[in-house]
């Protein structure tokens, strides 16, 4: 299928009407809270204000709308108007004539799905059924063999399909031919500034504005958050909520992701304790931990949505869960968290309260290969801070010993510790330009890292050791570098441009051994792109270059960089003295 960027800031009416008007199945895809939900909302209003003078196109069409979540746990079997008339909330006899008009006209059926992710049946059976069912508007089947149909073209030939998922459903996706992909792709450093603009008017908080706005984009981790809409509005309530506090300054608001959402935690239960009228608390320590263990459980299972059998009385009070209501089952309540962040914050409390040091470790280990715990990870990362057992002291020690000619250690992960710029320092200098030093992989994920441990082209008198003067000495046999989810970026030095540059020129020297270079969840964002793009085309053209994976995902890179980037990318990769970046590579 083509695939084409949607970009969170571009939805006009227009768009919205070109997306619709020109393509009959068309899937949206992007990560919770990013808004797929809202564009399904907005094209719904869309239709509901048309008229000949206004959104014209909606005119003589007919939206249906559904939850694919409402299909789980029922093996009922229903028919084509059944299930369309779940869509529209309509009585049997309001919906008649509707039904008789699109069964005869179905070019007019918008039909929109929100929440592929959420169905937890097999895609493959349900695939398979559906071939093998009559193509029968009268027969009665399930409500995704009807949705599989639907799409197929099977039943109501010429409607349009819209289909919203998270990136986690790719495996029932993926086996559909859409006309075209769509992936929202977030807030830009601008969109993220004039939101807090907006969210600072509407809640009569301008005052705070400069301070917010201030406070975010000199931390990377929350910038890198808010690029998530919904995230975005949880950081500037946490942040309003600080500063309006009494006698609270700047330097005490929380820089990083985990303390963000301690005091998110905080604020969630100082709510709840308001709202009960008798004084009772309504978020103790107990209800606290069953709402956790429910948040790891669901993420162990592939779990969001949770049946009311999992939520006791009093976790339902809890302002962390929502309710979601059923139209084919009003009766069973489901619940999810607030936010699949929340979700995933509450499961890293319970990973560091309930499960002893030496068993983390191996859970860690265990899941540190999984893009679904990436983010609980990271929070169980600032849980521990204070008890992190590496160091930027214990360095020296590891240095010496990486020194000594019967050392054979090749593969060294230092992940998710506190070794700081300055530790990593002494391991480039002192360790990797040494003839008996014989790493080849180095992992630094997670480690305090910031844009000093890159000099860039003006800071070559710096006491810091440089990475790019390691890289580039013939003693150095390192070939695989992860530097991910450290603070790389635009913020940590006025100069990152050239930091990354720097970098890129050390790739491009003879001496430089480096295939995998990973630098994936860092702050690399508009400021850095501009010139980072072109010296990394180039580094990629040069017959020295050795490298054949490179990671930049999740960094701040906005949407004009991304328009200019791809098209350099591409052109870079095609080149002939780019023989050696194959098809596995990834950036």
């Amino acid at each position: 299928p083509k695939r084409f960027v949607w970009k969170a800031s571009m939805f006009g009416k227009s768009d919205r009407k070109t997306l619709l008007s020109t393509l009959n199945d068309i899937l949206v895809i992007g990560r919770p809270g990013i808004g797929k939900t809202v564009l399904t909302q907005k094209i719904l209003r869309d239709w509901a204000e048309a008229t000949n003078q206004i959104n014209e196109y909606y005119c003589d069409k007919i939206a249906f709308s559904f939850k694919l979540r409402w299909f789980n746990n029922t093996l009922e079997k229903i028919s084509l108007k059944t299930f369309l008339q779940f869509g529209t909330g309509l009585s049997k006899e309001n919906f008649e004539s509707i039904y008789e008009e699109i069964t005869k006209k179905p070019q007019k059926a918008i039909l929109i799905f929100d929440g592929l992710d959420e169905f937890h049946g097999n895609p493959i059976n349900c695939l398979v059924q559906s071939t093998m069912i009559p193509n029968d508007p009268n027969a009665c089947m399930s409500a995704m063999n009807i949705f599989v149909k639907l799409f197929w073209g099977d039943l109501l030939k010429g409607a349009t399909v819209l289909v919203t998922s998270r990136p986690t459903a790719d495996d029932f996706y993926s086996r559909l031919d859409f006309d075209r992909n769509v992936e929202i792709i977030g807030f830009t450093s601008n969109k993220i500034e004039e939101y807090v603009s907006r969210f600072c008017i509407k809640n009569n908080k301008t005052d705070l504005e400069v301070k917010i706005w201030e406070h975010i984009k000199t931390s990377s981790e929350l910038l890198n958050l808010c690029y998530i809409p919904v995230n975005c509005f949880i950081v500037c309530v946490i942040l309003s909520g600080c500063l309006s506090e009494p006698q609270n300054e700047t330097n005490t608001l929380p820089t990083t992701l985990t303390k963000l959402y301690q005091n998110a935690l905080r604020y969630y239960e100082k709510y709840d304790n308001d709202r009960d009228t008798e004084g009772n608390p309504m978020i103790t320590e107990e209800i606290l931990k069953k709402l956790q263990l429910l948040a790891f459980r669901g993420m162990k299972n592939h779990k969001l949505i949770f049946d009311q059998e999992s939520v006791d009385k009093q976790m339902k009070k809890s302002c962390l869960l929502n309710s979601l209501s059923n139209p084919i089952f009003p009766i069973q309540t489901q619940f999810c968290f607030i936010h699949l962040t929340i979700q995933e914050f509450l499961a890293a409390r319970h990973v560091t309260e309930t499960l002893a040091p030496p068993e983390i470790k191996k859970f860690i280990s265990d899941h540190v290969r999984s893009g679904r715990w990436r983010l609980v990870l990271q929070f169980i990362a600032g849980l521990l801070e204070s008890f992190k057992v590496i160091h930027d002291r214990c360095i020296p020690t590891l240095v010496k010993a990486l020194q000594d000619e019967h050392c054979q250690l090749t593969v060294l992960s230092l992940g998710w510790n506190a070794i700081g710029d300055e530790g990593v320092g002494m391991l480039f200098e002192d360790a990797l330009t040494k003839e008996h030093c014989k790493l080849t992989e180095l992992n630094l994920s997670s480690c305090s890292l910031t844009d000093r441990c890159i000099p860039s082209l003006r800071d070559e008198d710096r006491c810091i050791p440089s990475l790019c003067k390691a890289l580039q000495d013939e003693r150095c046999q390192l070939t695989v570098l992860k530097l991910a989810s450290n603070a790389i970026g635009d913020k940590g030095c006025s100069l990152t441009d050239q930091c990354i540059s720097s970098l890129c020129k050390a790739l491009q020297d003879k001496h430089c051994q480096l295939t995998v270079l990973k630098l994936a969840s860092n702050a690399i964002g508009d400021e850095g792109a501009d010139r980072c793009i072109p010296s990394l085309c180039k580094a990629l053209q040069d017959e020295h270059c050795q490298l054949t994976d490179l990671l930049l995902g999740q960094n701040a890179i906005g949407d004009k960089d991304v328009d200019r980037c791809i098209p350099s990318l591409c052109k870079a990769l095609q080149d002939e003295r780019c023989k050696k970046y194959q098809h596995g590579g990834s950036v």
